[in-house]
Order: structure tokens, then C-alpha cells, then sequence
């Protein structure tokens, strides 16, 4: 059996995460974060970013999927009844402020350090291309 991500490597991948991503935050803003991980299927980490954030990282552990806890967080990319939605691979959601990662995958691997930091360059990538285009 795999061994669910902690806080502990959910708050390492946040802050791992962070000391990349931050080259893309405007100078002055900092970031909020939820860290959801289910029993059952996934987990996701949901960052807010803004002036006057404090940096800290709030961590939960669900009995339902995580799409279901994807539905109380307020975001607009998905709506409606997502019990039925089961996420694979990785999947972010860029929205005004808000980044949200979601993973089919709950393991400590998956959310690991060196995860965060792939994770976290391929984003910065992503936010230069924009800005090119």
C-alpha cells in the first residue's frame, strides 16, 4: 500500500514550490495555501497570492476524492456536482491569483521536493511563454 503524503511533504513541496515560483510574483506579494489530500484518490494544493499574505500553509486530509474537495474552494474553472470527476497525472489551474495543482496521485512521492521543484520550473516556464506571446 502507498503511503499518503503528510503535511510534512506538503509543506515541503509549498515551500519548495515557492522559492521557485516567486521569481514570477510581483515584488511584495506572498502567498496562501491550502494543502488537500484525500484517503481516497488525489491531492492538490491550492495557492493564493497577494500583498499582506502571511505564508502559511493550511493542510487537510479528506475521506472523499479530491474532486469533491476541488468544489468548496473558490475557484471557477470547475462547477457543479464533481463526484463523479477523477483526476489523473497533474493538472494546474491558473486563475487571476490563484494556482491550483491537483494530482491523481496522493504519495509522498508525488509530492516530493524534487516533485515541487519540477513542478514549480515547468510553471515559471509556462508564465514566460505567456508573457511572450
Amino acid at each position: 500500500m502507498v503511503e499518503i503524503a503528510t503535511g510534512f511533504e506538503l509543506r515541503r513541496y509549498c515551500y519548495g514550490f515557492i522559492s521557485i515560483y516567486r521569481k514570477v510574483l510581483r515584488p511584495g506579494v506572498k502567498f496562501e495555501a491550502r494543502a488537500i489530500v484525500s484517503r481516497e484518490q488525489g491531492a492538490l494544493v491550492f495557492f493564493e497570492f497577494k500583498t499582506g499574505a502571511t505564508g502559511k500553509i493550511k493542510y487537510e486530509i479528506t475521506n472523499k476524492p479530491i474532486a469533491e474537495a476541488l468544489e468548496k474552494l473558490p475557484q471557477r474553472a470547475f462547477g457543479g456536482d464533481l463526484s463523479g470527476v477523477t483526476f489523473l497525472g497533474k493538472n494546474v489551474i491558473a486563475q487571476g491569483n490563484k494556482l491550483i495543482i491537483i494530482k491523481g496521485d496522493n504519495s509522498k512521492e508525488a509530492w516530493s521536493g524534487e516533485e515541487a521543484t519540477k513542478d514549480a520550473i515547468e510553471e515559471v516556464r509556462n508564465v514566460a511563454e505567456i508573457g511572450r506571446a
